[in-house]
């Protein structure tokens, strides 16, 4: 070693530099800034994955309900009936309710699925056919029109 290098060592030199304290604290810092890093980028990646997702749900929710409407107004269009009975259906097979509601308003229903005996349905009803078809839609998932006869 130079007399430099003794020089330099001597002005800087310090008791506590090497002790294992201050070593310990240093490296708890870093290690708790690395933490706080990787904690703000998993709150952004939380924050853009939920946003993306409410995004997905109301972009399908939007789609669904212009779906519903499309549908609902062709079937509104398509009769103009609008008695109001009470029916209700217990373990029923969809064939059978097609039956009970065209005997009972005396309309026509189209769009039977090919399985319509694989469908059943228990609900009591209050309302016009239209509402009725369009309740048994969305609870079985089906397709089902209205005609006037």
């Amino acid at each position: 070693m130079d007399d430099k290098d003794i020089d330099y060592i001597a002005d800087y030199y310090s008791d506590d530099v090497f002790s294992p304290e201050n070593g310990w604290r240093k490296f708890k810092y870093a290690i708790g800034l690395r933490r706080k890093r990787y904690g703000i980028a998993a709150a952004v990646a939380a924050v853009i994955a939920v946003s993306s997702t409410a995004a997905i749900i109301s972009y399908e929710n939007h789609r669904n309900d212009t779906n519903a409407v499309e549908s609902v107004s062709e079937m509104k269009g398509m009769t103009d009936v609008e008695e109001t009975r009470v029916l209700e259906f217990d373990h029923t097979k969809l064939t059978d309710v097609v039956e009970t509601v065209e005997a009972e308003y005396s309309v026509e229903i189209g769009n039977i699925p090919v399985n319509a005996d694989d469908y059943e349905l228990t609900l009591r009803y209050e309302g016009t056919p239209s509402e009725l078809i369009e309740a048994i839609n969305e609870i079985l998932g089906t397709h089902l029109t209205l005609f006037e006869e």
